[in-house]
């Protein structure tokens, strides 16, 4: 009987070792949420979320619907210590930091959900995909950045699940040619624009691209990014110095694809409208805008429908800009 006390206990001892090696933050437990206090910003940089702007108590405030894509474009500007790590934490309680979200196979995301970030002091765009669970009425995202010497900077979310329906729309961005200085590639899921710099660490959430053909006729293109650099647009890869980071390369990406939408529906499309959309990933990964305006459809690489309305713009020239709008299924 000693020997079966003695194992027993030996293994109550490694069961409780393994739990609190899993241990993500110091955070008291659920039961102790209205006894917590949520931890102070130590650090100095600057966190702004650039596709949401609705803000009240200290969150950004969105409203979801569980099972929805919520992209998330995050700009971060180094302050007196030297940026190091994006982390994202989930709980339904306003008063902790929560459990760490992994982000499993998305663009500069380690296994455990980190996501580096560059040794620069200019301002740098990271962005990644969020999943609303089910389960929660009220999720709080809290976007850590870990910088040098502990210090810890907050960025606060606050996600109301509820409602259906639920799309983004992006209105009057303008998308320049390939030797304009106005960025050409586009996150239909943030709105947010890249130029090289930001393109290559966000190249897996870029799905609109524009891109004018290097040789006669010179059309038009919307395209995904590697089509941009496959017939018959053909462009070279490009590359950009980029701070510590070096010599970039703006080629690869995900698949987008596009077909001409014959109805003039863009104003008053809504989410029965993009469901109903026959694009497919049996269409081509570019679209030639012929005139202007203009509507299309588009698929994205996460499944989700859109329209592209072309309103403005000089076709057929590397040079000029053209002006989009888009509507996508969250």
């Amino acid at each position: 009987m000693k020997k079966i006390a003695y194992f027993l206990s030996i293994g109550a001892l490694a069961t409780a070792i393994a739990f609190s090696g899993c241990k993500k933050k110091d955070d008291p437990t659920p039961q102790d949420c209205a006894n917590s206090t949520f931890p102070s910003t130590t650090g100095t940089a600057t966190v702004q979320i650039l596709n949401y702007s609705n803000t009240s108590g200290g969150f950004t405030v969105i409203d979801a619907n569980a099972g929805d894509f919520l992209s998330f474009a995050v700009n971060i500007t180094k302050g007196t210590n030297r940026t190091q790590k994006l982390r994202v934490y989930q709980t339904d309680c306003a008063n902790q930091v929560g459990t760490q979200v992994t982000f499993a196979g998305q663009a500069g995301a380690a296994s455990d959900g980190t996501i580096d970030l560059r040794n620069t002091d200019a301002a740098q765009i990271r962005q990644f995909i969020y999943t609303v669970p089910t389960g929660m009425s009220t999720i709080y995202l809290n976007l850590e950045i870990d910088e040098s010497g502990g210090a810890l900077t907050y960025s606060r979310v606050k996600i109301n699940v509820s409602g259906s329906g639920i799309i983004d729309t992006w209105s009057n961005v303008s998308l320049g040619g390939n030797s304009s200085a106005t960025a050409s590639r586009l996150s239909s899921g943030t709105g947010q624009t890249y130029a090289s710099c930001d393109a290559a660490a966000n190249m897996d959430y870029i799905d609109i691209t524009y891109a004018v053909a290097t040789a006669s006729p010179y059309n038009s293109y919307l395209c995904s990014n590697p089509a941009r650099f496959q017939s018959p647009i053909s462009l070279a890869t490009s590359t950009a110095s980029c701070g510590d980071d070096g010599t970039l390369s703006t080629a690869g990406g995900k698949a987008t694809y596009f077909k001409a939408h014959a109805a003039s529906d863009y104003s008053t499309a809504t989410d029965a409208t993009l469901s109903a959309l026959t694009v497919a990933n049996t269409d081509n990964q570019y679209v030639q805008i012929t005139s202007v305006p203009s509507t299309f459809e588009f698929l994205n690489s996460n499944g989700k429908k859109g329209l592209i309305y072309v309103s403005s713009g000089t076709l057929n020239n590397t040079t000029t800009d053209i002006v989009v709008s888009v509507k996508v299924q969250r």
